[in-house]
């Protein structure tokens, strides 16, 4: 029997065939893009987490400067449902042009839609509404602080 010399080249022959190699190389690329939008995904996600988290930190900001100053006030006035005067001194005024809380005219909140206040009998109601920054909804926050008459 004799032996073709072509035989023994292909039975030592210890490589990859192109097929084989194509193969690997689409399942790889395969493999990286469901990775990669996955990982887009997840940062598109992030960022609106982010932007949520940021818009309702600047809502509660202004909660808190107004209901502080409210508290300690000895004496407030509503000019309209937009501004609030503390003790004849302090302004704070929603400014709709810039979108934020100001005090004395300084601002000292942005990012927010809306500031109403609503004088009662006995209690002061805040209304504090922040828009999304992707335009995604409007969030609310709402308080009534009870003031005492002397």
């Amino acid at each position: 029997m004799e032996r073709l010399a072509g035989d023994s080249m292909i039975k030592n022959n210890k490589g990859f065939t192109l097929v084989e190699v194509l193969t690997a190389i689409s399942l790889l690329a395969l493999v990286f893009l469901m990775a990669s939008s996955i990982y887009f995904l997840m940062e598109k996600q992030w960022n609106l987490q982010l932007d949520q988290v940021q818009d309702q930190s600047n809502m509660r900001l202004a909660m808190n400067v107004l209901t502080k100053a409210l508290r300690s006030a000895d004496h407030v006035d509503f000019p309209d449902n937009h501004t609030m005067i503390i003790n004849n001194n302090d302004v704070y005024q929603f400014n709709a042009a810039h979108d934020s809380l100001e005090k004395n005219g300084q601002t000292i909140v942005n990012g927010l839609s809306n500031v109403t206040f609503t004088p009662g009998e006995n209690k002061v109601t805040i209304k504090i509404t922040g828009e999304n920054a992707k335009g995604n909804g409007k969030e609310t926050l709402m308080t009534s602080i009870y003031i005492e008459r002397e």
